[in-house]
């Protein structure tokens, strides 16, 4: 008799186990890691080019933006957000002729992606909107007064969800501000969702 109970719990352990395991995936898959309210910090390399004040703006720099969105993860796994960036100085031009500044930028874009993947941690997503960068310049002794020009933000990423809370990205951003001067930034991430 206890080999039958024995036999009959083994086989039951045996079925409820892969059950359990399938179960857990298919919670897994269905989590929207990518929904809600988020903050993050990010690191970018900028390439200015084109012509200001006709002069050229051909520099590069490192700056650090700090980053605010909300995004809603649909039950397809399409998502659609809002996000907002600040960052600090993005370049210098420095020579006997002149003193181009590129103070801080700001940017505001709409965001659309597909999270995909077994465990829908993997986001590609676009954005557009509009973006700033604040300009202080002295051209041949001459102080031209600050101004902040603005243009319009496409560009393309990719996020990883570390966890349900946690998550990386990368980014390639295009913007193209009037006058005559192109922003090129390159993204590095961390988000924390709320």
């Amino acid at each position: 008799m206890n080999k039958i109970i024995k036999t009959a719990v083994g086989i039951l352990a045996s079925t409820l186990i892969p059950t359990t395991n399938v179960a857990a995936d298919d919670a897994a898959n269905n989590t929207q890691l990518f929904d809600g309210l988020y903050l993050g910090i990010q690191t970018s390399f900028s390439r200015i080019s084109g012509t200001l004040h006709q002069q050229d703006t051909g520099t590069s720099g490192i700056s650090f933006e700090g980053l605010i969105g909300y995004r809603n993860q649909t039950k397809a796994d399409w998502l659609f957000g809002l996000e907002g960036a600040i960052g600090d100085r993005t370049g210098t031009i420095t020579d006997a002729h002149r003193d181009i500044n590129f103070d801080y930028i700001w940017q505001w874009s709409a965001l659309a992606g597909k999270a995909f993947g077994r465990k829908k941690n993997n986001l590609i997503y676009g954005k557009l909107g509009v973006g700033g960068i604040q300009v202080n310049a002295n051209i041949a002794g001459y102080q031209i007064p600050s101004h902040n020009y603005q243009g319009m933000i496409a560009g393309i990423g990719y996020e990883y969800a570390m966890s349900h809370r946690l998550s990386l990205r990368t980014e390639v951003t295009y913007i193209s501000y009037d006058p005559s001067f192109d922003h090129i930034q390159t993204k590095l991430g961390l988000l924390v969702k709320f």
